[in-house]
């Protein structure tokens, strides 16, 4: 056994027993197996929900995406992800009382009650289910041809190791085992980060790195292949997205009070800053030192070009922190897909414990199926397909918690969101927005229609939120401000000033996520636990 190998399958395994020890001795409930208790305080639920979402792309999509497009892509990416943190108390917040009063473990369960529909409830489960199952077939893909890289065994075997020991103890311990992995996987995977995106700059400047190149200056991104329209509507598409996410929309009845959500929401633009700058940036120095990868090869630039400087050992190093980045959404993924098809479609004396385990076993079976067949880029993948479809579901829980909206304009909105994706998928181009907001322009149009068409609720619903128990008319200043701030429309078409061999605009940026961080901070700090 080499070194390498030794090395991954030691990590593999800390992961393993650490999920393992953690785990109850005996399960009582579904809440105890699926939310851990909703007992997640601020630093564990932070470490979750941060590992959770940053994923195999944040390390290999993100770095090939700096190597494809540069420097352009980290506001979107940094300030765009941080500022999402502000559904965790917008959404997270409402979600967190309501399945605290009702009993609800999963997101199906506020739609079923919210609209009185079992239907759409289904049929948002079905979507969740098809679009997720290709999700975690990433993780298991990029972990197999991670594995088969440094031992030599075939893709097939490599990805089935992955696979059966994140299983392993999601079946044995659900969310708790989860969230303590996920503190291991997120240290490892900022700490390697680091490391990787220090070699790899150093390594460049080491041989002349262009400054010039426009990777480095170009606002609009090399070649102008990222232009203010795709910043706005990437923006868009993260706050719509991300939310609904079945495994960080778990988290937000996972948490032990309102301040875990909180401090989760105040950290989360720190992370993103720090975090995306090492992995962008990876990607953007590693064009000046491996130039001329294909999209689908740029993808692995983070561990090329720190192996061509450092050599072997180094390679696997930095490996691991790709390993912790899948592992720690892969593991949440088998959670809460499994959740949530048990209480949908499973009858009601069958949704137990022992079912939600079968539904694990059942659903890494399905993803490891889906990985042993090829996909584009990472970043193609999931910006193509899955993220405008969990986008699409948005509109039923932001509309379902603050306006009164009824069943069959929400039922519409999804169904003509599905046809909007699906087209899209196909290839047509709507015009004149990005696909994004066009979708979220018409599920809108959508939902007025109905309302004022066959939707006249004479009642209000005992499931609205009143928008100002979340957030003050300041409040909302604030933030829009800092919204408005990030549009820095003054650094297109021009030549960006350098900063320590960084464009200022990516300071800019860096410094914008450590305000919105400051500003959560202070309009929250005095939120009961």
């Amino acid at each position: 056994m080499t070194f390498s190998l030794l090395i991954v399958i030691i990590f593999i395994f800390i992961n393993v027993i650490i999920g393992t020890l953690v785990s109850p001795k005996k399960i009582i409930n579904k809440e105890q197996f699926t939310l851990a208790g909703r007992s997640l305080g601020g630093l564990l639920l932070f470490s979750t929900m941060a590992a959770t979402n940053f994923s195999a792309f944040t390390i290999f999509g993100l770095s090939g995406a700096g190597y494809r497009i540069g420097w352009a892509y980290y506001p979107a990416m940094a300030f765009g992800t941080g500022f999402m943190a502000l559904s965790f108390i917008l959404l997270g917040i409402p979600m967190y009382r309501l399945s605290r009063a009702h009993g609800w473990i999963s997101p199906s369960q506020f739609i079923e009650a919210r609209y009185k529909s079992t239907g759409l409830s289904k049929l948002y489960t079905f979507v969740l289910v098809i679009i997720t199952i290709p999700y975690i077939a990433i993780q298991a893909r990029s972990g197999g041809l991670l594995i088969q890289s440094i031992s030599g065994f075939s893709y097939p075997v490599s990805t089935a190791l992955v696979v059966f020991l994140v299983m392993l103890y999601v079946f044995r311990g659900g969310m708790k085992s989860v969230v303590y992995t996920d503190l291991l996987q997120l240290i490892t995977l900022v700490v390697i980060s680091g490391l990787a995106f220090a070699i790899i700059a150093l390594g460049a400047k080491k041989i002349d790195i262009d400054l010039h190149n426009p990777l480095l200056q170009n606002r609009s991104g090399a070649n102008d292949n990222f232009p203010i329209s795709a910043y706005l509507s990437t923006m868009v598409l993260w706050f719509l997205a991300d939310p609904m996410f079945p495994q960080l929309f778990q988290r937000f009845l996972s948490a032990r009070n309102e301040k875990a959500l909180v401090k989760t929401a105040m950290f989360y633009p720190v992370i993103t800053a720090i975090l995306f700058f090492m992995t962008i940036g990876a990607g953007v120095f590693g064009a000046e030192i491996i130039p001329g990868l294909s999209a689908s090869e740029s993808d692995q630039i983070f561990i090329k070009a720190a192996g061509k400087i450092g050599g072997s050992w180094l390679t696997t190093l930095l490996s691991l922190a790709g390993l912790a980045a899948l592992l720690s959404t892969m593991d949440s993924q088998l959670l809460s897909i499994a959740t949530i098809s048990t209480e949908s479609f499973f009858p009601k004396r069958f949704k137990t414990v022992t079912a939600e385990k079968i539904m694990v076993i059942l659903i890494a079976v399905f993803g490891y199926l889906g990985a042993l067949y090829p996909i584009k880029s990472i970043l193609d993948f999931l910006t193509s397909t899955a993220f405008p479809a969990y986008a699409i579901m948005a509109p039923l829980f932001w509309g379902g918690l603050y306006f009164n909206i009824g069943k069959k304009s929400a039922f519409i909105a999804l169904i003509s969101g599905i046809m909007l994706v699906l087209a899209e998928f196909w290839g047509w181009k709507p015009q004149p927005f990005p696909a994004v907001i066009f979708n979220l322009l018409f599920q809108i149009a959508v939902l007025i229609a109905g309302k004022l068409l066959f939707d006249r609720q004479r009642t209000r619903s005992e499931f609205l939120i009143p928008l100002d128990t979340i957030l003050s008319r300041k409040q909302i200043f604030l933030f829009t401000l800092v919204f408005v701030l990030a549009i820095d429309i003054w650094n297109y078409n021009r030549i960006a000033h350098l900063l320590f061999g960084i464009p200022c605009f990516i300071w800019y940026s860096f410094g914008l996520c450590l305000v919105l961080s400051l500003i959560i901070w202070i309009q929250y700090k005095y939120v009961s636990d």
